[in-house]
């Protein structure tokens, strides 16, 4: 069995990054630990979540105990947060927008620095990254909305929605994820992926999605 811890924003994060992890790896048996925020018996927020308490964890001591009977940890942070102060990776360089690859190494070379370093020097091959471009809806609207690309980084919970209506599925609430109506709507969307085939597919439609999946097809378990 491969253990793997998660920091994440929400748990609604943590709902998405779960099945890809499990399904990309259908022989395998993995045990999930919610650090951060924890979570209750009903698969509900037990606590604040919110990208200022994934950061500073990051940089805490603490950080290491993530690793106490676990393999992994996986850190999950959205893109649309990184300009803001105390996380400081600007969208645009020279006055121009940069890449969304390039934006994407930037905010993981931005964690990595928030790790003390000698954890860092002992656990770095340990860790995974999660980066929405711009948020981690964006690797969910290609499952109703076929023309959803990697280009398309603006609105994503916005146009997840859309896609939803149409498909008459409840919407998410974008001011309280953590509802139960949210939450139905996140599990439901996440057991599309079902297989690596499906998986590969879809991390394609954005930059921060493959990037998670190169990770996952690196890592020797």
């Amino acid at each position: 069995m491969i253990k793997i811890a998660l920091i994440t924003e929400g748990v609604t994060d943590q709902f998405i990054i779960k099945p890809i992890i499990e399904n990309y790896f259908k022989d395998t048996e993995f045990r999930f630990t919610p650090i951060q925020p924890p979570v209750d018996e009903t698969d509900k927020q037990a606590s604040f979540g919110g990208w200022l308490n994934v950061v500073s964890l990051c940089k805490s001591d603490n950080i290491a105990d993530s690793f106490y009977n676990n393999d992994f940890v996986v850190i999950q942070v959205d893109a649309d947060v990184s300009q803001e102060k105390n996380f400081d990776v600007p969208h645009l360089k020279n006055g121009k927008q940069i890449d969304n690859i390039e934006l994407c190494n930037d905010i993981i070379k931005k964690i990595q620095s928030f790790i003390p370093n000698n954890i860092w020097q002992e656990y770095s091959d340990r860790f995974i990254f999660s980066i929405g471009i711009l948020t981690i809806e964006c690797w969910l609207v290609a499952i109703v909305d076929s023309k959803h690309n990697k280009k398309n980084i603006n609105s994503c919970s916005k146009r997840l929605n859309k896609g939803l209506a149409k498909k008459n599925i409840k919407t998410i609430n974008t001011n309280d994820k953590n509802n139960y109506q949210s939450r139905t709507t996140y599990k439901k969307l996440a057991r599309e992926f079902k297989n690596k085939k499906i998986i590969d597919k879809l991390a394609k439609t954005n930059v921060g999605f493959e990037c998670f999946i190169e990770q996952l097809k690196n890592l020797n378990l």
